[in-house]
């Protein structure tokens, strides 16, 4: 299964989210944009087994209690990171992995629950979502390239518009990113969205701190400073030449001594 590039949904602060299968993303249920309280067609059949756990997760959030919904966000985290390697491949690797990881955000942010983090190993959820991004690749039909690059250029713009100043920082690199996708020649646009993927995270580097700290600041004694350096080696392990991973080092640092914004 591939993700729907032309059907985007409104995620978080108004950030354009691309949907996967018929029940992957916000407000996305039984291959139709439904309203929050609106209940989806669930006897549209998934996709594949990814989509099942989002069809899944959109009938547990058939319910205002906030607490039930974080609880359905953590049981789709550990079932999306329990899934087999070959279950699914390509974009639903990568639609995994950043699912798992905006879990967290649902759970401690938009539901308020950040108490159910402790009861986990945010660290190796955190790995395992990387684990599965990693796995992934960006395949676009040709008919979905243009579709892929305008949305980048919303993120970027709906980034730009935010009140976060970590959003707007982000921004720029992103919108950077779309621009160097658009003018790529078509037999040329999977080599620019690689190296342009590569130097999005490199632009980006300086605002990870603050992203983290914004989702796990709840959590007592999570150690932010030993988990921003092993993505740092990880990455450094991926692309040696290209990404410089001592930046995150150094933000990793800042956190250990308390001066990040110094």
């Amino acid at each position: 299964m591939e993700i729907n590039w032309l059907k985007l949904t409104e995620g978080p602060e108004g950030i354009p989210v691309p949907t996967y299968g018929q029940y992957g993303g916000p407000n996305w249920s039984g291959g139709k944009f439904v309203g929050d309280d609106e209940p989806g067609n669930y006897t549209v059949k998934p996709e594949d087994p990814l989509d099942k756990l989002f069809k899944d997760h959109d009938q547990a959030y058939d319910q205002p209690d906030t607490l039930l919904r974080a609880k359905a966000d953590l049981l789709l985290i550990q079932d999306i990171l329990r899934q087999s390697p070959d279950e699914v491949r390509g974009e639903g690797d990568l639609y995994a992995g950043a699912a798992a990881l905006a879990m967290l955000y649902q759970i401690a942010v938009v539901n308020g629950r950040p108490e159910l983090l402790l009861k986990v190993d945010v660290e190796e959820i955190v790995h395992g979502a990387i684990d599965r991004i990693e796995e992934g690749r960006v395949t676009p039909e040709a008919h979905e390239i243009a579709g892929l690059v305008e949305w980048l250029g919303k993120i970027g713009q709906a980034l730009a518009a935010s009140d976060s100043p970590v959003a707007r920082a982000i921004a720029e690199p992103i919108l950077d990113f779309a621009a160097s996708l658009a003018s790529a020649p078509p037999a040329g646009f999977q080599d620019a969205l690689t190296d342009g993927a590569i130097d999005f995270i490199h632009d980006a580097l300086p605002q990870l701190a603050d992203t983290v700290e914004a989702i796990i600041d709840p959590l007592p004694h999570f150690p932010v400073e030993k988990l921003l350096c092993e993505v740092s080696d990880r990455l450094e392990d991926a692309a040696p030449y290209l990404i410089p991973s001592e930046s995150l080092k150094v933000v990793a640092n800042k956190f250990a001594i308390g001066d990040f914004f110094s």
